[in-house]
């Protein structure tokens, strides 16, 4: 997403959009015909020029996988693309929340978990996860993996990815949201146990 949809200007965060979008957007609120012409060359673009979303399967779509927002931890040219870039502005806006937090005298943890994506590739060291975790070792940070929650070789990925996120989505639903809550809950108590016992006796 900060390779793609959007950057920082001046502190505040700005969509990006294509010059072509702009005129789109005049074109469908200001004009009759154009419009309909507009939408009659969209139809034809769609089935002339075949991008990565229009080759997805109905059975891709309905399990979120095969995306091209997902594929940068799996397909290196996917990564060369925008997924190396991406990381490094991640990085550097994670820096700068670091810092916050420190000048605020906050904790911070970290965590990653896979999209439907990884789970069917079995991408269980994935780019997200060595990045992060090394990330957040240079800062001595705590630092959940639950890649491991999802990918595993003794679970069917269609089967993990039906039962635990939204439809069409790479967010948990319901179930998922309850696995890790979970889990969550387990890394709390054994990372910081001693705010837990705190809290648990009503001193925190």
């Amino acid at each position: 997403d900060e390779e793609k949809r959007y950057e920082i200007r001046d502190g505040r965060v700005v969509g990006l959009f294509s010059p072509s979008s702009k005129i789109k957007e005049f074109v469908y609120e200001y004009t009759g015909l154009a419009k309909n012409i507009w939408s009659l060359i969209a139809k034809i673009q769609t089935v002339l020029v075949k991008d990565s979303e229009t080759l997805r399967s109905p059975e891709e779509k309905r399990l979120g996988i095969n995306q091209a927002k997902s594929l940068w931890t799996i397909n290196n040219e996917v990564f060369q693309e925008y997924g190396r870039s991406g990381l490094e502005k991640a990085r550097h806006h994670m820096d700068l929340l670091y810092q916050l937090l420190q000048e605020h005298n906050k904790e911070m943890s970290i965590a990653v978990y896979p999209w439907p994506d990884q789970i069917v590739h079995a991408d269980l060291h994935s780019r997200q996860v060595t990045f992060w975790e090394n990330w957040a070792k240079s800062y001595f940070v705590p630092f959940f993996n639950f890649f491991p929650v999802f990918i595993s070789s003794k679970a069917d990925p269609m089967e993990v990815i039906s039962k635990n996120f939204i439809e069409g989505d790479v967010h948990w639903n319901e179930a998922g949201h309850e696995v890790i809550l979970r889990k969550l809950y387990a890394k709390i108590r054994e990372t910081f146990p001693k705010i837990w016992d705190e809290k648990q006796a009503g001193t925190h």
